[in-house]
């Protein structure tokens, strides 16, 4: 791992038929350590839109901060 201004790169092996688990492993640490593994491993709901009596409301500012969560997970 090597920082450089507040940006972090990781240095992995591609993933091969054969290093399927450790690649796993790997990725796995990487995105709970950017917090994003919850958008990858279904944690995190995208947001309704619409609130019932037993949800709270969602605001556009929840809706705009999960897509941007999901946009980062998908792009790292």
């Amino acid at each position: 791992m090597a920082t450089t201004e507040g940006t972090t790169t990781y240095r992995m092996e591609p993933l091969k038929e054969n290093n399927w688990l450790p690649w796993k492993r790997r990725m796995l640490a990487v995105l709970r350590e950017q917090n994003l593994d919850k958008y990858v491993i279904g944690d995190s709901k995208i947001l309704p839109i619409v609130s019932t009596t037993s949800t709270p409301p969602v605001t556009m500012a929840d809706v705009t901060a999960w897509q941007t969560g999901e946009l980062k997970a998908s792009v790292r």
